[in-house]
């Protein structure tokens, strides 16, 4: 009896133990396939899928290994980067701007001269400007104290800002099979900042009663 190379490595290996030589669905056989492998990459649908054919793939008619050539990750991370979100914005900003130019041909506004456009424009942002509240601070000192501190441009706006970058990034931490040690410290840090978010709240509410 015949030995044959088991498991088997390439199309003929697979054949002669009586099996069927099957390509996947989404290969690079020729050029048409392989367009439409970009435009499937290219719309975000199932790229992982090819991704993961081309990095197990190890030659012609040889059977794929899983993570072969995993250096051709980059190339689908930078095709994903470049094809997928560039492109679609300047196809999004084509059609914007294309939309804007027929709508000034709608109003005419096509047949204004520049200094006639920056004209308008001031015209409507001085229509468009209102006066400034000036806050008027009433009650004692810690009411006047928690309503500085609700405005936006306050030192303590931008002090919750940061907490709330600081909770997502610890919140992102974590990882199958972490330390203990990790997870304790993640879960107190989490704890300081709910009580930093628990006292912003009380905070504006105290500054918000009549």
């Amino acid at each position: 009896m015949e030995n044959f190379l088991w498991p088997p490595e390439t199309k003929w290996d697979c054949l002669n133990l009586g099996g069927d030589w099957l390509n996947n669905i989404l290969n690079y056989d020729n050029v048409i396939n392989s367009f439409v492998c970009l435009f499937i990459l290219s719309s975000g649908e199932s790229w992982s899928i090819c991704m993961q054919s081309v990095t197990d793939a190890v030659g012609i008619d040889r059977v794929p290994i899983q993570g072969y050539n995993d250096y051709w990750f980059f190339y689908f991370m930078v095709y994903m980067i470049v094809g997928s979100l560039f492109m679609i914005n300047l196809f999004v900003s084509i059609v914007v701007n294309t939309y804007y130019g027929e709508k000034e041909k709608l109003y005419r506004n096509d047949l204004l001269t520049k200094y006639q456009k920056i004209w308008l424009q001031v015209q409507t942002l001085c229509l468009q400007e209102e006066p400034t509240k000036q806050i008027k601070l009433t009650g004692g000192l810690v009411k006047q104290t928690c309503v500085r501190l609700s405005q936006e441009d306050s030192w303590f706006g931008y002090f919750i800002f940061f907490c709330i970058i600081c909770n997502s990034v610890v919140l992102s931490i974590n990882w199958y099979e972490a330390p203990s040690t990790m997870l304790s410290a993640l879960e107190y840090t989490n704890y300081f900042f709910t009580a930093v978010f628990t006292f912003e709240a009380m905070i504006k509410m105290y500054a918000l009663t009549p």
